[in-house]
């Protein structure tokens, strides 16, 4: 006597990774067309595309890593807070590397764009 076998669909894992498509589907398809139809930036703009970041995050790390069914998740959970951390330094590090750049080589002559228009041969209408 044969055991009984499961339809895929009935699978339970089966359906947690079509779950996990369909969320990332939406979470990738709705912060694009924010962002494209968006034209104006601001606060607003980029806490709802980090809004649509953590979903996708968060969907990520449910339906295809699994985190939370681990019968030992400490491994995995400390994975996770080692690359979280990696992360989080290499933005930090870059958006504090930009700033100073900015601020290191903001011109001093208010008028310098002028000035490089006119040595580059560009006519200045006033």
């Amino acid at each position: 006597m044969s055991a009984p076998t499961k339809s895929l669909l009935q699978d339970k894992s089966f359906k947690l990774y079509v779950q996990g498509f369909v969320f990332s589907l939406i979470f990738t398809l709705a912060a694009y067309f924010f962002a494209t139809s968006n034209t104006s930036g601001g606060l607003l703009f980029g806490i709802t595309l980090a809004l649509f970041a953590f979903g996708q995050l968060l969907t990520q790390l449910i339906c295809f890593l699994h985190l939370d069914q681990e019968s030992k998740p400490r491994y995995n959970q400390m994975a996770f807070i080692y690359t979280a951390l990696t992360v989080f330094a290499i933005v930090a590090g870059s958006l504090w590397i930009m700033h100073n750049l900015h601020y290191n080589m903001k011109p001093q002559d208010p008028n310098i764009e002028q000035k490089i228009l006119e040595n580059e041969g560009y006519e200045i209408r006033q």
